[in-house]
Order: structure tokens, then C-alpha cells, then sequence
């Protein structure tokens, strides 16, 4: 196994998390992997996508996969058909959201086979990500006008949520690159 980042810290945390297993890391850019064509199997990229873009991290990433590899990934994407004007602009600011059929389609063109299509439960987004965020924000110093204006807009993300959290929705792909 390989983990990839372009932050020391996390790497040094997956090391040591990861003693006695074979796993490398490697620091590096998710949009400018220092590996050759065809060298993995499988590659994984949980809540990462939109570091590239849905589309990019396609074409990117199918390169480093052998012929039949897989792709797994999760992208934010719009859960109805009719979002609200707050919410559609929220989003189109940070990271413009697609449907669940236009990010199918948009992986059919890129060439891969869609396998699976997986809506993540609603309590990820709370249990496993904004309760930790929001307790994080709550103990930052805010004093630095960086860190405040950070900490505001991770307060705006989890407000949005809170208010419109059943017209988006994080939905994971296992994607295949034919043989």
C-alpha cells in the first residue's frame, strides 16, 4: 500500500499508525503522481476529489491504473434535482456540485466502467467530520485574521449543512478501467 500527500505531518501519522504493515508514503501531489503508468491495482481517494476537480482527478488518475484497475472514490454532489438558491450559491463559490447522473456519465467518457454508485449516510458528514471541525474551530485562536477567516467559513460549511444538508450529499464510486 502507498499513501500519498503533499502534508509531512499525515504521512508521518499513517507511518506510524501503519508499523509493522507494508506501507510506503510518499510526499507528493495527488494532480502530479510521481508514478509510471500502470502501477497500481487500486486506488483510493476518500473526500479528496475536489482537490482536482471530479473530472481532472478522472483523467489524472486513469493513467496510474493497470488495464481492468479500479477506482474508488467519493464526490459531493447534488441529491435533488431543485437545490435552493442558498445552498446552489454556497456551492457554486467553493466547489460546483453535479447530479449523481452527470458524475456517471462524466466517468462513462473518462472510459471507466461505473461498478458501483453509493450514497454515504447522512451521519458521516456529522459523526465523522463536522463534530470534529466544529470542536476544532470552537478551540482555535482566532486572534491571527487567517485562522478567523478560516474558522468562519468552516462555521458557514457546517451552518449550510445544518439548514440544507438533504439537497447534497457525498456519494461514493467504484470505477473501472476496462482491460
Amino acid at each position: 500500500m502507498t499513501g500519498l500527500d503533499t502534508h509531512q505531518p499525515f504521512l508521518d501519522d499513517l507511518a506510524r499508525a501503519a508499523e509493522g504493515l507494508d506501507v510506503e508514503t510518499v510526499n507528493a501531489s495527488m494532480a502530479e503522481s510521481p508514478f509510471p503508468d500502470g502501477t497500481f491495482d487500486l486506488l483510493w481517494a476518500e473526500s479528496a476529489v475536489f482537490v482536482l476537480g471530479f473530472d481532472t482527478a478522472l483523467r489524472t488518475w486513469k493513467r496510474l491504473l493497470k488495464p481492468g484497475g479500479t477506482l474508488v472514490l467519493t464526490e459531493c454532489e447534488w441529491s435533488t434535482g431543485e437545490p435552493s438558491a442558498a445552498v446552489r450559491e454556497f456551492w457554486d463559490a467553493q466547489y460546483p456540485l453535479r447530479t449523481t447522473a452527470q458524475n456517471t456519465a462524466a466517468a462513462e467518457a473518462a472510459g471507466y466502467r461505473v461498478d458501483a454508485v453509493l450514497p454515504q449516510p447522512d451521519s458521516d458528514w456529522f459523526d465523522e467530520f463536522y463534530d470534529h471541525l466544529e470542536a476544532r474551530a470552537d478551540a482555535a485562536d482566532t486572534s491571527d485574521p487567517a485562522m478567523a477567516e478560516a474558522v468562519a467559513a468552516a462555521r458557514r460549511e457546517i451552518a449550510m449543512r445544518r439548514e440544507h444538508g438533504a439537497e447534497y450529499q457525498y456519494t461514493g464510486y467504484v470505477l473501472r478501467t476496462y482491460q
